[in-house]
């Protein structure tokens, strides 16, 4: 492996600590955050990768022209080539060092390594209800919402690693729980990885690591505040969902409770009163229906006034 290999850490969600274990990266001498907060690259990376597909169907067009059948992929690895070199450029302290960067997000995690694959990648992960309770406190967003998001994104996961498991590829899941727990333990598992040096690594800075944005940051009028607090070796409480409710758990659960178990979180259930909770979930599978038919329609509704525009703006010529 590189050891100029750049590093990135993709989060399961917002709110999953990708900002934490950065700068826990950052402490080390050979390695440099990148100047962009969250880089984003990989989101959208299905437009490239349509992209190098449509051109190298049109290499194959004649046989004549000999081109090699993975030529698309070389492309694909040139452009992640260009997004890395990008980085670089806009970050002048990692020059010579290990580059740093990260994204609370894990779509498109299957192009990964077509465009990055000499990167090493560290994929965080967070119990659900927490990443849904913090996200609450912190933006207000609404609980389902943020639940049926990390639902996906944790399938997401699932399947990159039952794909890649055993394959050699360089990617780590980092567990955000057990990095909090006890980080120098982790830490020292994490750069052992990387092929980082843990002999020139100061762990003695990981308590007095200052925390970023923190659900429990309020200003004095009571809001929440995104901004550094000084660290005290202590995140708060990893079980932000510990005072929820009965109803709380079974809702979590029946979005997201089967994917919080295939991650290695034990969901909260009751065998207590079944048929009340089988009756609420009928319920929740009725409002989900409903909230699926009128996002349709809506997306109808706009294809159609879209694809009425070019003719109403020629009647108004």
């Amino acid at each position: 492996m590189n050891d100029r290999a750049p590093i990135f850490l993709h989060g399961i969600l917002f709110r999953s600590g990708t900002n934490y274990l950065a700068r826990l990266l950052e402490l080390h001498p050979d390695c440099a955050l990148s100047s962009l907060p969250e880089d984003w690259l990989l989101a959208d990376s299905d437009r490239l990768t349509r992209y190098v597909d449509a051109v190298s169907e049109r290499w194959c067009w004649d046989p004549a022209w000999n081109i090699e059948p993975d030529a698309g992929e070389h492309l694909v690895r040139h452009l992640g080539d260009a997004l890395v070199s990008f980085l670089h450029a806009r970050s002048e302290e990692a020059h010579g060092k290990r580059l740093v960067t990260k994204t609370p997000d894990v779509q498109a995690l299957p192009n990964f390594f077509r465009l990055f694959p000499n990167a090493h990648l560290l994929i965080l992960i967070r119990d659900g209800r927490s990443v849904v309770e913090s996200s609450a406190r912190s933006f207000g967003y609404p609980p389902n919402q943020v639940t049926s998001w990390w639902t996906h994104a944790a399938g997401q996961i699932v399947d990159f690693d039952c794909t890649h498991r055993g394959s050699g590829l360089p990617y780590r899941l980092v567990r955000y729980e057990e990095l909090t727990r006890d980080p120098r333990r982790e830490m020292g598992k994490i750069l052992r990885f990387l092929d980082l040096d843990p002999q020139v690594y100061d762990f003695s800075q990981i308590e007095s690591l200052p925390v970023f944005g923190s659900s429990t940051t309020r200003s004095a009028s009571g809001e929440w505040e995104w901004k550094i607090s000084p660290g005290s070796g202590d995140l708060g409480s990893l079980e932000r969902w510990s005072d929820w409710s009965r109803g709380q758990h079974e809702r979590f659960n029946w979005t997201a409770g089967e994917r919080l178990e295939e991650l290695g979180y034990q969901a909260m259930r009751s065998s207590d009163h079944q048929l009340l909770w089988l009756c609420a979930k009928l319920w929740w599978l009725v409002k989900d229906l409903l909230r699926s038919a009128r996002a349709l329609v809506l997306t109808g509704s706009l294809r159609l006034v879209k694809r009425m525009e070019p003719v109403e703006r020629t009647w108004s010529q």
